[in-house]
């Protein structure tokens, strides 16, 4: 399950919609924290390496982490370096789109 799949729409309609999953990858997957069982990672950091790693080998071209409790984002594309960085961090989803959720959670009121 992903909590927010952008897809090349030219694929995507290529393929067919249907009413099962997808053979074409998400160009970005983004997610929010987990509410996967972790024992059998250890740890929440175990668990979002593999689940990126695995995401990056099925032709996902990039992969961003938001994790609420300590307010990090976790940036990883295939063949580059893997970074993580604070939210008042302005990260590139896709194109020219670009994300800071900081100002943003700023923006509807949110306090942090």
């Amino acid at each position: 399950m992903l909590d927010i799949a952008i897809f090349n729409k030219k694929k995507l309609l290529k393929e067919g919609l249907t009413d099962r999953y997808t053979k074409t990858p998400p160009e970005v997957v983004i997610e929010v924290d987990t509410k996967a069982d972790l024992r059998k990672y250890g740890d929440m950091l175990s668990y979002m390496k593999e689940k990126t790693q695995d995401l990056l080998n099925a032709g996902v071209k990039k992969v961003i982490w938001y994790t609420t409790d300590d307010k990090k984002v976790m940036v990883a594309e295939k063949n580059k370096r893997w970074f993580i960085t604070d939210w008042n961090d302005t990260i590139n989803v896709i194109d020219d789109i670009d994300l800071n959720i900081e100002d943003l959670l700023k923006k509807e009121g949110i306090d942090l």
